[in-house]
Parts: C-alpha cells; structure tokens; sequence
C-alpha cells in the first residue's frame, strides 16, 4: 500500500503546475491525517472506519518537522547597510541568528527540531531536546552563545543535500507528515569543486517532494545578495519564510463510531476528545470548532449535530439527530462523516483530521469490522499487546486470551509472560436475543528483550564513553541511536552472545538519549537511557593577557568531580604535577608562552585545554593576568 501510494503521488506531482501546488499547500496539511484514513474507509470498509481511544495528552507530539540550517560560513561576516530606521547594522551572521531565534521562539513545543550550524567543515546535524520551555531557552542559548563565524568557504549545497536526505528519511517513518527544511543564509555555495550544482539539487528537491507533498523549503535571505526564496532551488515548494504556517497538531478520537440502527432511533449522541500538548492549548484559548454532517456518497439519510463548542481540553458531547427516520429502512446500514471545522489562525494553521466517520448499523447482530491484532501476529515476553474491536457502540465486548485470562471492553492492553503460541478469542453482544459475534485467532510470544546497561562513569562533553546492552533470545543483531540519529561511528562490537557496544564522544552539553533496537525475526525489541553530559571545565588564570616579568601567574579549575589528575603545562618546559585544582608558575625570561591543562578523569580518559598564547614582558608591568582556557 505505501510503495503503491507513493507511486502514485510521484506520477500525480509531476503533473501539477507550481499554482496548483500553491493552491493545494494550505489544505494539504491539514486534511493528510484525515485523507489517509478516508481514503481506507472507501476502499475497504465503505461505511466503518477505525476508533480509537483518546491518546495521553503527554504521548501527543507536533506532526512537524523542522530542520534548521544556518551559515556560519565567511560571508556572514558581511555588515551589510542599515536599512530603514535601523542606525545600528548587524553582520549577516547576527542577523540570521536573530531571525532562527525568533522562528524558535514561537515553534510548538514538542516538534522536532534538527539544527545544522555550517560553514566548509563536514557537517554535524544536532537533534536537540525540544520537550519543555526550558529545552527552548537552552537551544536558543546554544544559538546565541555560538562564535563569530571566520574566514571560510560555505557548503550550503552539499548541507542541503545532506537535510534532505534526512527529510526523506523522516518522510518514510511517518507517510505525509509536514515537514519544513530552512535556510538562514546569503545563498552562497563556494564549494570547489562542488559536489552539487543547483541542478542536482533541484532534482533530489523534486524527488523528496514527489514522494511528500508536505515537504517544503523556507528561505530566510540573509542580506542584499538573497533577496528571494528561489536562490537555492527552483520548486513551487520553495517559499520565502515569511509564508510559513506553524502546524498546530490535533488528534481527535475517536476517528470512527458505530451508532445504533437509523431508522429505529433518530436521536443519538456520542462523546469526541481533541487531544493536543498544552503549549497548542495556550495558543487555541478561546476559539471555536464548529460541526456539520455531510452523508457519503449514496446515502439518503438527512442528520444534524451539534452546531459548535469551545476549542478546549476535555470530552465534547456531540448530539444527532436523524431527521428522516422515518423514511429510512430498518435493515440497512447508513454512513456519513461528522465534519469538523478549525478555526482561522494568524500565523498557524491547525494540522489534523478533519471529519469523524459515522456508521448507523442495520437491524442484526453486530459486526466487527476490523480487529487488532490481525492474525499469526508476533509479540514478545512482558510487552503491553493493544487488543482492539472496531465495532457498534455500546455492545460489550469479552476477550479470552489465551492465557486464563479474561477481559472486557473494546479497547484493552494485556502482557504474556511467558513465550509461546496463544489463541484467542474476542465476542460481542448487543442484543442477548440475537446473539453474538465471535472472532478466534492466533498470536505469537516470543521470549525476547535489551537492556541498555547503566553507565556509571560522568559524561563529560568531549570525554569517550563505552555503552554496553545485554540481549535476550535469538537477536541477530543491535543498532544503536545517538539522540535519535542512527550510530555512524565504527560499528558496534558485538562483545559475546547476546551483547553489544559503542564507544561515543558527546560535543555538546545537556541531556540526550541512547537507545538501542534489537533485530529478531517478526519482532525489534528495544531500550533506551537518558544521559546528563556536563559542559567542558574552564580553567582561568590572573586578569589579563599580558603579564610583566617576575610576577607569577595564578591558575584556577572549575571542573566535575571525579578527576584523577590535573597536569599544568605551562608552555616553558616546566609542569605541575601536583593534582591541584590550583596552580602558580613564575616565568623566568620573557616571551610568548602556550599554556595549558591536562585533565584525567577515573578510566584514563583526559582532555587537554586549547593552547592560549600569555605574553610576558619586561616594560609593560600589569599586576594580574588572566586568559581563559577552554577546553575543545
């Protein structure tokens, strides 16, 4: 179904023109959620669909994804003219930064955000934590706090390039989600010799965009020579990143009900939630969300709703009322879709399905119209298995699952123990007169599991660290992820049976995540830990950089605990082997110095300090000196 999907939104793409595509952009995001599952219920099922029950407000992500590139390349350090009644210009690189900032500012919280700060270096593409406010401020610190750029080329096509393989990677794991790639640049490329022209570009653009139509790319141009969005590539997907929409995600439960006989009862009801994070909520107060239903395709049955109700948290009761009941028949089944209308948001567009799939059952024992989990499905020891019906509303529904164990209800979770095979069977009654209807399948337990093994060494921002995992059962291999970016260090080392580790170095400060996913046949059983890196130690010494002759230098250490040894080098020939987090040294002649600090930490890994040049001299006499040493 997907490769066939795709498939047929790549012929579809080539044949829109650039307006059409235009025209399409504001109702693409919005309907993809609810298209996909329309697009199951007419092909499939003609008049059910798929509840489902509300999910965790806490488990509830944006759709998007935003990967953030900005140059750091020379060129930025262009001050260009003051425009307007700004006396004060600021280098293109201030100014970039300033506009990512202001973009993240107001980016929901819970999206995904991948960061590529570049310049003529191979790229790192950081994928920073973005779950909270305080994720927020330190991604804009991080930002902010960044160097001044120095004199180098930029690889804009050849991080472009890189960006949108990501894109097609994200595009695959999650069919039609939005995503945005920007571009905070002047819109130079000075590789040479370039490994992409805008041709090739434009042609893996095109590619990424046939197979998602909710791809697209923002350019923010950055000083007099970027001046419009068409300065990296040609596409109707290309815009300048003053048209970008933030989409607001809502998922609305359930997606589907099943109501009771039409032409029997004319008035029912049901309950629907929008579930969205609270940071979406925040920006909602106060809106209203309006509904109608529309009857599918053939069906003569005429239904109105609940008219409108506040945009909030909670259950929204929804009322319907079947105006002609009368003039409909008992024994058959009637469809239509409750259609759900977002408000109009200034600078945001809510991004979700827009319609619930009604389906008014005729005078028989109930169906059950789809099942989870459909048969000879696998499973492993101690996972939560999602046992689900889809079928009338309000029929109780029993499980036996296999194991001695029973229980009720059209959505339910269980967990086997113990591997092996498990038949199960689900019934639904509605009326006892009639009778029930029964399902018998089969699923498989398979004793199967990883565990990522507690660090106990700190992890510090430049220091390797070994992460180790244990398996159970018949794994046929480990992949590891570093903060969500498949490990591309050297191969994972597979110690004994059932065992595998990485060696990794962290370049930046902060919490990321380890996780692990072990391959088995029918099943990836996978673990994951949280890891605290602590920023690299400062070391300084007296004020100022220049020092006179005969006066000694005072150093200080703020580092972690845990240190093992701290060496003074001093750039002279002489060292401090004292282990002091303190340190004074006299120089004996003048000159220019290169100091520095080896730090050990408990397992032999050591950091040394970049190098800072101190002068001493003979004719300038300064009562102190300090220059800052920092760790790389």
């Amino acid at each position: 179904m997907k490769v066939a999907g795709s498939q047929q939104r790549a012929a579809t793409s080539g044949c829109l023109s650039g307006e059409t595509r235009r025209r399409r952009f504001g109702a693409v995001s919005l309907l993809i959620v609810g298209v996909l599952i329309e697009a199951y219920l007419i092909g499939v099922l003609p008049a059910n669909a798929q509840p489902q029950i509300a999910p965790n407000p806490a488990d509830v992500r944006a759709s998007s994804a935003y990967l953030l590139m900005i140059d750091h390349s020379g060129s930025m350090r262009t001050q260009d003219q003051p425009r307007g009644d700004k006396p004060n210009a600021l280098t293109r690189w201030q100014a970039a930064k300033e506009r990512a900032k202001e973009f993240l500012g107001s980016t929901p919280l819970k999206s995904d955000i991948w960061l590529a700060i570049f310049s003529d270096q191979p790229v790192n593409i950081m994928k920073p934590t973005f779950e909270t406010e305080q994720d927020r401020q330190a991604l804009l610190r991080l930002i902010a706090e960044h160097p001044e750029p120095q004199q180098a080329g930029t690889w804009l096509y050849s991080t472009l390039a890189k960006m949108l393989d990501l894109a097609q990677r994200l595009s695959e794991e999650r069919d039609g989600r939005y995503i945005s790639v920007l571009i905070f640049s002047d819109g130079k490329d000075e590789t040479s010799p370039p490994p992409w022209t805008k041709a090739k570009l434009e042609e893996l653009f095109h590619q990424a965009v046939a197979k998602n139509d909710n791809l697209w790319m923002f350019f923010a141009p950055i000083g007099d020579k970027g001046t419009t969005s068409r300065d990296v590539v040609e596409s109707a997907h290309t815009k300048d990143i003053q048209q970008h929409k933030h989409p607001l995600s809502i998922e609305r439960a359930p997606a589907a009900v099943a109501l009771k006989n039409a032409a029997t009862t004319p008035e029912q009801s049901f309950t629907l939630e929008l579930t969205t994070t609270d940071d979406v909520w925040s920006r909602l107060e106060g809106q209203t969300v309006r509904f109608d239903v529309q009857p599918d395709a053939g069906q003569k049955i005429a239904v109105t709703s609940t008219a409108s109700a506040p945009l909030r948290k909670g259950a929204i009761p929804i009322q319907l009322q079947i105006t002609n009941a009368s003039q409909l028949r008992g024994d058959q089944e009637y469809s239509g879709k409750l259609r759900i209308h977002y408000p109009s948001l200034e600078g945001s567009q809510i991004s979700g399905a827009d319609f619930v799939q009604l389906s008014f059952q005729a005078g028989a024992r109930p169906e059950i119209h789809r099942r989870i989990p459909p048969d000879n499905q696998r499973f492993v020891t101690s996972q939560a298995i999602q046992f689900k019906v889809i079928t009338l509303q309000g029929a109780d529904v029993t499980w036996d699952f296999g194991d001695g164990q029973t229980g009720t209800g059209s959505d339910l979770l269980h967990a086997y123990n113990t591997p092996g095979k498990r038949a199960i069977k689900v019934s639904v009654v509605a009326d006892p007169r009639i009778g029930a209807t029964e399902q018998q399948f089969d699923i498989e337990i398979m004793d199967l599991g990883v565990s990522i093994n507690p660090i106990q060494e700190l992890v510090v921002e430049g220091l390797t660290r070994r992460f180790t995992c244990t398996g159970r059962g018949a794994l046929q291999r480990y992949e590891w992820l570093i903060d969500g970016n498949l490990f591309d260090g050297r191969p994972p080392h597979d110690t004994a049976e059932g065992q595998s580790e990485i060696t990794y170095t962290f370049q930046t400060p902060g919490t990321h995540e380890v996780r692990v996913v072990g391959y088995a046949e029918g099943a990836k059983p996978e673990s994951k830990i949280r890891v605290d890196v602590l920023p690299r130690p400062v070391v300084t010494v007296a004020r100022g950089s220049t020092c006179p002759f005969g006066k000694p230098a005072e150093f200080s250490l703020t580092a972690p605990d845990g240190l093992e040894r701290v060496t003074w080098v001093f750039g002279d020939g002489e060292q401090d082997n004292g282990n002091d987090r303190n340190a004074v040294h006299a120089y004996s002649q003048t000159g220019a110095f290169e100091a520095s600090a080896i730090l050990a930490w408990k397992g032999g890994q050591q950091l040394r300090s970049r190098p800072v040049t101190i002068n001493i001299v003979a004719d300038r006499p300064q009562p102190h000196c300090c220059p800052q040493l920092r760790f790389t």
